[in-house]
């Protein structure tokens, strides 16, 4: 089965990441479909759109070729909008002029349709129910969108970083200026397009998580000319190049991303929902006062909820500790096996001879993979020593409820009615 053609991930922001490009797709190859339905079945012939996710706008600005879509998430007051990359089903080379001259060059001239879209959003959905994402071009102006709206949550997928510092450097402006004809006004878009990035850099709050898959080749690349990102990067073990298909249709790969966004806030939403309900709960109880049966009633509930909360999180990190030890390990085992060859540029040395001088010069086996390995091992095992601890407390809590209950007639009664 294909998640991509059948269900999705039900992962909210990267199907959809996924789904823009289709949306973009349809906007271009069929402007005249009007219907909502119309266009949605044509979505639905190449990608599904999951069930999860409920279809809210979407726009195409053929100038910049830059797209998006707004997504609900069902059963939530939570928005997804999603920008879309360089769309190899779409206008390629118009996306492929934005990178250059906005990305590459730093010009910025593809983010003004991509603000008044969320703008728009956000005016009728509210601001602080918006989630950004994109992926690749798309994780570009996902970042620019919330640094300047200061958005709260952004997920993006092989992001382009906002600007690459040397090739927005005033001297290397310079020296390619006839070659790649920049004039005045596209030097000081490119000033005011920089200066307003770090501007508001300076001033953002908001929690940007970036997903990058092992074999992508526009991260690495980026990393080398040190272009500039916002938040925190996570990679995923076992993954893939550039696209996201590939991630949807991988169970092992799923569950990673499942355990991130769970530990980045899911978890603790949902004991606070347990929480409100107990304070519910404990509001039906009072009434005419709260007997002592029903104060450990109430304290063994909370204590139940806050230690599964805890086992939950334990058992996240604990899979992504592992995971995380998965990519590690792999990277180091890539980057050793490149110094079991001569670099192109020693031809006069054999493999043999490159191998000896880079164990020579102590990049042995040992140093490159066996470290990194051990260094791993003693953080699984911590991981998964936390994973027992708190299941341990949770049985003990169960196990003092029982005993209490086995002694208290009113307390078994409040467990039989309320659970």
């Amino acid at each position: 089965m294909s998640r991509v053609t059948e269900t999705g991930s039900e992962i909210p922001t990267l199907d959809a990441s996924n789904l823009s490009y289709q949306f973009e797709r349809v906007n271009i190859d069929y402007p005249e479909i009007k219907s909502v339905s119309a266009r949605l079945s044509r979505i639905n012939e190449s990608k599904a759109i999951p069930k999860n996710l409920a279809y809210l706008d979407d726009f195409y600005d053929k100038k910049t070729g830059t797209s998006g879509t707004a997504f609900e998430v069902n059963g939530t007051k939570e928005v997804i909008v999603a920008y879309t990359g360089t769309n190899p089903e779409g206008d390629f080379f118009r996306d492929a002029g934005t990178d250059f001259n906005d990305i590459f060059l730093g010009k910025g001239g593809h983010y003004d349709p991509a603000t008044h879209f969320y703008e728009e959003i956000a005016e009728q959905y509210g601001k602080d129910n918006i989630t950004l994402t994109g992926h690749s071009l798309g994780g570009n102006i996902a970042q620019r969108v919330a640094l300047k709206y200061d958005v709260p949550n952004t997920v993006i997928y092989n992001a382009a970083p906002l600007y690459i510092p040397m090739t927005t450097n005033w001297h290397y402006i310079k020296q390619f200026q006839q070659q790649v004809e920049i004039g005045q006004s596209d030097l000081g878009a490119i000033h005011k397009n920089i200066s307003s990035i770090e501007s508001d850099m300076k001033k953002f709050t908001g929690k940007v998580i970036r997903i990058t898959t092992m074999k992508d080749f526009l991260n690495p690349g980026a990393d080398s000319v040190e272009g500039i990102y916002i938040g925190k990067e996570y990679f995923i073990a076992g993954s893939g190049d550039h696209g996201l298909d590939a991630i949807i249709n991988d169970e092992k790969q799923i569950s990673q991303l499942e355990a991130l966004f769970s530990l980045q806030g899911g978890i603790l939403e949902n004991i606070k929902l347990k929480m409100s309900v107990i304070a519910t709960l404990q509001t039906t109880l009072s009434v005419g006062g709260t007997s002592q049966s029903e104060m450990i009633y109430l304290d063994g509930v909370q204590a139940k909820a806050v230690a599964k909360g805890l086992v939950t999180a334990a058992e996240n990190g604990d899979e992504l500790v592992k995971a995380s030890a998965e990519a590690a390990i792999e990277e180091a085992e890539s980057l050793y096996k490149t110094c079991q060859v001569a670099p192109s540029w020693a031809s006069l040395l054999s493999d043999a001879e490159a191998e000896q001088a880079y164990h020579d010069g102590g990049a042995t086996r040992d140093a490159m993979v066996t470290n990194v390995k051990e260094l791993f091992e003693k953080k699984t095992q911590v991981s998964g020593e936390l994973v027992e601890i708190f299941t341990g407390l949770v049985s003990s809590i169960n196990e003092g409820i029982s005993e209490l209950e086995g002694q208290d007639s009113e307390l078994a009664g409040l467990i039989r009615t309320y659970g």
